[in-house]
């Protein structure tokens, strides 16, 4: 039966547990000439190690799972020779060593008792060389442990991944109207369809005969002559569901008691209201 990432079997009267992966599974991991600390790819394996540890029951189920291991981060890149030392170093910590991955792996005296952590922005081996010098040069001065920290950042983060949506296309926000004219004369509303539709409702007298945007419209001699279009709407909030809207609205004309709305204490709006005081 398989449990999250266990795999339960009952053989002679007994559980039996071994790491499950479910048939989705792409065995794609961090590449190993991704742009990433090298601490982070050796600790990749190191988690990975310490989870088959955790799960399989038996040495046998274990070992099969360092050779599946093996072949999955060979395919992601990962050398042989690195996988089968830190599998030394794992296995030599279980074992009852006192040593641990980082100081055995770089040969590093015991500590101070005073550590700094440096963070660094990743940017390849340029920031290797410089945590080094920092470290070099600190160490040099003070006795501390200087502890490099490493932050990488994601490309979504300058680039956008996606196209975004017009503004015209855009549905379920809570939106402000603001006269040609006067800056306190506003409105606001909310609307699930599009707003270039909603805007049509609001300026279209074939739609709009009931909206008291279309009235304040007809009756303002500035937005009648210079006309509104979908510029002079702002998207004060972009919402999930209907309900949010409502409450969203609800709570934007509470706090900016816009003029035009002549619904303030309609049924709904109301409510939701005085729920809110």
């Amino acid at each position: 039966m398989p449990f999250l990432d266990v795999l339960v079997e009952l053989k002679d009267g007994k559980f039996l547990t071994s790491l499950h992966r479910k048939k989705t599974h792409t065995g794609v991991f961090m590449h190993f000439n991704a742009t990433a600390p090298f601490a982070w790819k050796r600790g990749l394996i190191f988690g990975l190690l310490h989870r088959a540890k955790m799960i399989c029951m038996s040495s046998d189920l274990f070992a099969t799972e360092v050779d599946n291991l093996r072949c999955m981060l060979g395919y992601n890149g990962y050398p042989r020779t690195l996988f089968d030392k830190v599998l030394q170093l794992f296995n030599d910590r279980h074992s009852g060593g006192n040593e641990t991955l980082s100081s055995v792996d770089s040969g590093e005296s015991i500590a101070p008792t005073v550590n700094v952590y440096l963070k660094i922005p990743f940017y390849g081996n340029c920031s290797v060389r410089f945590a080094k010098k920092i470290k070099d040069l600190i160490s040099d001065k003070f006795d501390v442990n200087v502890k490099t920290v490493y932050s990488t950042y994601k490309v979504g983060r300058k680039f956008c991944l996606k196209s975004r949506t017009p503004p015209t296309l855009l549905s379920r926000v809570v939106y402000c109207f603001q006269c040609v004219a006067s800056t306190h004369t506003t409105y606001i509303g909310y609307t699930s369809r599009h707003m270039i539709t909603r805007v049509d409702e609001h300026t279209l007298e074939k739609k709009g005969k009931k909206s008291h945007m279309f009235k304040h419209i007809k009756d303002c001699g500035d937005c009648k002559q210079q006309g509104v279009t979908l510029n002079d709407f702002k998207i004060l909030k972009r919402c999930q569901d209907k309900m949010e809207c409502r409450v969203s609205e609800a709570l934007a004309i509470k706090r900016f008691k816009p003029s035009i709305n002549k619904q303030l204490f309609a049924n709904g709006s109301s409510l939701i209201l005085n729920v809110w005081n």
